[in-house]
């Protein structure tokens, strides 16, 4: 209830504006309601009342996160850490907020590293269940989440659970309330939205869940210190987070030989990398979707490029890139959408990045959330390619604008982050979009403007 929310801190901060938690509980309020701008503004004036608040500071890097502005964010996580070293969430929130940047890979898995030594090593294992060795018995497999109902990972668990054998295999969720179309999909469903760690951890032992599978890492909502209690014999880590968990308790993750390439990532890992044949995602279209329509550019005199990601992954090397292609591409326009385009002071901030790479104001249009998943799809429409944020790729966006009938232009990262295009791009037989280095990604998004009957082809 964010609307009311916000008139009764506003109505704190008159009554007592010098209440800290009030102006930091209001922009709490902002951030939720996709105003992160203006969250910053109210984080910062919590901050002058009480700078030594770990939580406040934990809360404006989120904000600025939320911006696409990493290096400040990072900067906020740290101070926060400073305060109190045993923040774990603050800590979780920096190793996400360090894979929006193109940092080095191996600082990168040392601070996951740093993130167990400190908050997990000292947890004690759950009481173990004796392990039933009946090879004709059903396995169970356990995977944890957080609002799966609206998560996008959703989208690649329901095909997943669709293919599995319900007669060799018996599936438990753990997340949070049940809704959505995963719920006849699995065996059990277990609403652990408010259940500790150690609770669900012991919960997962008694329940026998043989293998157990962590969807969220170190993204909102996610539940570590539940693995690193060993709550099933297996542990293994998919989907939804794009690095290691930092975790010995975890054993392996699930990846594909385009996102990890043998021989390159092993080292930035605490898991074993369990390459799957093929590619490690699969997507479920969603039965809304629209019918793809014709490439906009037939109708009107430009191309327009595309990006429906969050805005954190906006970062300013993207944003530089994205330049340079309607730099190459006289006319052209960009239209992006996000949350945060609801908030007045991230469009001027983002255009302002634009036009500073030379890139006029009225060529990018922005714009914010839609009411319905199938007016999200049917924007598309006004798109003719679709191009992927760096360093930290599209996953959930770079399906839906294939199965809307746009070519995606990807760059090639260094790590699994920055792979997920090449990954998907591969699996769908469009290897021809991934490009090397930033020149290659300017070339094939200029390649594709200046071809309108592939454009039509493909879309068809």
């Amino acid at each position: 209830m964010h609307d009311e929310a916000m008139q009764r801190f506003e109505l704190a901060v008159t009554l007592e504006p010098g209440l800290a938690m009030a102006h930091a509980n209001l922009g709490v309020s902002l951030e939720s309601a996709g105003r992160p701008a203006e969250a910053v503004a109210r984080y910062e004036r919590g901050l002058a009342l009480a700078p030594a608040s770990a939580e406040v500071l934990n809360n404006l890097g989120s904000a600025l996160q939320k911006l696409g502005l990493p290096d400040e964010a990072e900067a906020r996580f740290r101070e926060a850490l400073a305060l109190r070293p045993d923040f774990s969430l603050a800590h979780s929130n920096l190793l996400l907020c360090l894979l929006y940047t193109d940092r080095n890979p191996a600082e990168t898995f040392a601070e996951h590293r740093r993130w167990a030594q400190r908050h997990a090593r000292s947890i004690d294992a759950v009481r173990p269940r004796p392990i039933d060795r009946d090879p004709e018995r059903r396995l169970h497999i356990g995977y944890v989440g957080a609002d799966l109902a609206s998560s996008p990972v959703a989208y690649f668990l329901e095909p997943l659970l669709r293919a599995q054998d319900r007669a060799q295999v018996e599936v438990t969720l753990y997340a949070g309330a049940p809704g959505g179309r995963l719920d006849r999909l699995a065996g059990r469903w277990r609403d652990v939205a408010l259940l500790p760690d150690a609770e669900l951890a012991q919960r997962i032992a008694d329940d026998r869940i043989d293998i157990l599978v962590d969807l969220t890492g170190h993204t909102s909502g996610q539940r570590l210190l539940t693995f690193a209690r060993r709550a099933a014999p297996v542990q293994v880590a998919y989907c939804g987070y794009p690095a290691t968990t930092g975790l010995d308790a975890i054993d392996y993750r699930l990846t594909d030989a385009r996102a990890d390439p043998e021989g390159t990532t092993e080292a930035l890992h605490s898991e074993e990398l369990e390459r799957l044949p093929g590619g490690f995602l699969c997507y479920a279209p969603p039965a809304d979707a629209p019918e793809p329509a014709p490439p906009p550019s037939l109708s009107v005199a430009h191309v327009t490029f595309g990006s429906f990601n969050h805005l954190p992954k906006l970062v300013p090397q993207a944003i530089a890139l994205w330049a340079r292609v309607l730099l190459a591409v006289p006319g052209s326009r960009l239209l992006l959408k996000a949350m945060g385009f609801a908030d007045p002071g991230v469009c001027e901030r983002v255009r302002s990045a634009f036009a500073s790479h030379g890139v006029d104001a009225n060529r990018i249009e922005l714009i914010g959330w839609t009411l319905t998943h199938e007016g999200h799809l049917d924007l598309y429409s006004r798109v003719d390619v679709a191009l992927d944020p760096f360093p930290y790729n599209g996953a959930t966006t770079t399906c839906e604008a294939l199965w809307m009938g746009l070519p995606v232009v990807t760059l090639a990262g260094r790590v699994h982050a920055g792979r997920v295009g090449v990954s998907l791009l591969h699996a769908a037989g469009l290897d021809e979009f991934v490009a090397a280095d930033g020149d290659e990604y300017v070339e094939i998004a200029r390649r594709l403007a200046g071809e309108p009957a592939e454009l039509v082809q493909r879309r068809s």
